[in-house]
């Protein structure tokens, strides 16, 4: 499964079942591809890896990382930890 990605140029992702730790794996398996969490709620940190992102864009590149992300992307580097969260919560309580 992860060979069929290294074809690929880019994949956008909205409202899917992926978790922040599977993001968080992917960009370890394949260092070659820039995986990025859009997600306007809030920071992945605040609540538990295993609930799923927002949105998820992942791309190759020759130029490496971009710079220019506003503050709802978060850009998932290669040695990213997979410590879970423990909260236990999916939900974000309103503010």
């Amino acid at each position: 499964m992860l060979q069929s990605w290294r074809q690929m140029r880019s994949l956008w992702m909205s409202n899917c079942s992926v978790s922040f730790e599977a993001c968080k794996l992917l960009a370890q398996k394949l260092p070659g591809l820039n995986v990025e969490v859009i997600d306007e709620r809030a920071h992945p940190d605040t609540r538990p890896e295993s609930c799923p992102v927002e949105k998820l864009y992942i791309y190759r590149t020759v130029s490496g990382r971009r710079f220019d992300t506003p503050g709802f992307v978060w850009i998932i580097a290669e040695d990213a930890s997979l410590t879970p969260y423990s909260n236990g919560n999916c939900s974000l309580a309103s503010a």
